[in-house]
């Protein structure tokens, strides 16, 4: 059968997804970056570094293993979001010292007022990493969000009631974010293979209360799921990665003929493409919104 690539927001997709992956968690985040093309020879990459067991396996494969992923040279960025107190601070002197010990530049800024919700957090964090991307000429900001990540998000926007592209979740590579693209290196590793790394290999992490916190919807999911049987959860993931490659692949393939005849795309779709291309994942009440007020201009 002959290949056939859908091309889509830099992404390409072709039939090798429907195979496995590697297990081990560095040579599944090689495989998986050069299949999306996430870097490319020469890149200067901005880290997001929080301190945590995936954040810190990010930096230190990126670091340690720059010809395997074409990039030059690496830069460590931490946020702190001030609102942990002590433990913010303990965070920051991690990600400082961690970066020294691999050799690392380390750039780390503040929340400059209080940071109320995780959207918020959010947006502080990516206006800070840009910054360091513009002030270091830095081509790329790379983040640790994982397999598991990915399967949480999913669940989240089901319980947000998000509509029919929000299953795309967390995309591999988004130009929408920042100035520069943010790229996702680990959204084939599964968590619990980062920290078997971590420990055979005697790298430190720390644990952010934060994560324990039901206050977070997130945290709510998480929770849930880690009462699942660990098989069972494991094969969750793994079939959760092919449904997710494959979904994506449709979502590619859907922009692609939107973007080449219009006409074609029922307006429902039209809205929840225009708004996938720009990173955005709209619910039902947003899409049916967008309709009425699409109508009444026509009318």
């Amino acid at each position: 059968m002959q290949k056939r690539d859908v091309k889509s927001k830099n992404i390409k997709i072709d039939d090798f997804f429907f195979k496995s992956f590697p297990k081990d968690p560095l040579n599944s985040a090689i495989t998986f970056s050069k299949k999306f093309s996430l870097f490319e020879k020469g890149d200067k990459v901005v880290v997001a570094v929080s301190g945590g067991k995936d954040s810190v396996f990010l930096l230190y494969i990126l670091s340690s293993f720059k010809s395997k992923f074409g990039i030059r040279e690496v830069i460590s960025a931490h946020f702190n979001h001030m609102t942990r107190g002590e433990e913010s601070l303990r965070d920051e002197k991690f990600v400082i010292s961690l970066s020294e010990k691999f050799g690392i530049k380390a750039i780390v800024g503040k929340a400059r007022r209080k940071l109320e919700s995780e959207e918020e957090m959010r947006a502080e964090r990516y206006k800070f990493l840009d910054e360091v991307a513009k002030s270091e000429n830095a081509n790329k900001i790379s983040t640790a969000h994982t397999l598991d990540d990915q399967f949480e998000t999913f669940l989240l926007n089901l319980v947000r009631g998000k509509g029919f592209f929000s299953a795309g979740g967390i995309l591999p590579k988004n130009d929408s974010i920042c100035s520069v693209p943010v790229v996702r290196p680990l959204l084939s590793v599964k968590s619990k293979d980062i920290k078997s790394y971590l420990a055979k290999s005697n790298l430190p992490y720390i644990l952010d209360s934060s994560n324990i916190d039901m206050s977070f919807m997130r945290n709510k999911i998480r929770a849930f799921l880690s009462m699942l049987p660990d098989d069972i959860y494991d094969r969750m993931l793994s079939g959760f990665f092919k449904f997710w490659l494959g979904t994506l692949a449709v979502y590619n393939l859907l922009s692609e003929i939107y973007q080449k005849n219009q006409d074609v795309i029922p307006k429902f779709l039209e809205i929840q493409i225009e708004s996938f291309l720009k990173g955005e994942k709209l619910s039902f009440e947003e899409i049916k919104k967008s309709l009425s007020e699409r109508a009444q201009k026509r009318n």
